[in-house]
């Protein structure tokens, strides 16, 4: 199926908050899927594969916790969307490499450290590959679909070549179900009140 840059994003929200983020977290993992999806990488697939592997964790559980032999899940997987965001605080400005380990669908985290990387670029090192991030898209060995990793990030003065913007995105029939089945959460069930306020018979089916 074929959807626009914003369907993707406003899609990718809701399944996020279905998945159980705060509204805050739900846009920027919406946003990172987006900007994902724009540089030619399956953003989608990515956003689908990650919730579906943490769903059912706690914010508590979603959070990395920096130690001295690297970064750590609290529940013994590191999100992305919240290791993405860890990261913006001011790691990836320093030049010494972070390890993160078992990070799940390291591909999502390119695009945070893309959009993180507003000078030079950031450089991901995974499973003796190497993957590039930087304003103008994603360049290398890109983890597939379903991926957990240990990795370590650090900024390189390389930047990825510039590729062309799309602007719409093909998705999967199993991608959208589950994107969508999440967003479904995010409904309000009817009720009798707001079956009376709607349109049509309200309560009677005549």
């Amino acid at each position: 199926m074929s959807l626009s840059l914003n369907e993707v994003e406003a899609l990718a929200r809701k399944a996020v908050r279905g998945a159980g983020y705060p509204w805050g977290l739900a846009e920027d993992g919406a946003r990172a899927a987006r900007w994902l999806v724009a540089h030619q990488v399956d953003g989608c697939a990515h956003l689908a594969s990650t919730l579906a592997l943490l769903d059912g964790m706690n914010d508590a559980q979603r959070r990395p916790l920096p130690g001295r032999a690297g970064w750590f899940g609290a529940g013994h997987r590191l999100c992305p969307i919240t290791t993405g965001l860890a990261l913006a605080d001011g790691a990836i400005a320093v030049s010494a490499p972070v390890r993160l380990c078992n990070v799940v669908e390291p591909a999502l985290l390119l695009a945070f450290l893309g959009l993180l990387a507003d000078e030079g670029a950031v450089e991901m090192l995974w499973s003796g590959s190497r993957a590039v991030a930087g304003p103008s898209g994603v360049a290398g060995a890109l983890p597939p679909v379903e991926t957990l990793s240990d990795l370590v990030v650090l900024r390189t003065p390389s930047t990825p070549p510039t590729r062309p913007v799309v602007t719409r995105a093909r998705l999967r029939r199993v991608d959208l179900m589950r994107l969508e089945a999440l967003a479904h959460r995010t409904y309000a069930p009817a009720t009798e009140q707001s079956r009376l306020l709607g349109a049509g018979a309200g309560l009677t089916d005549s």
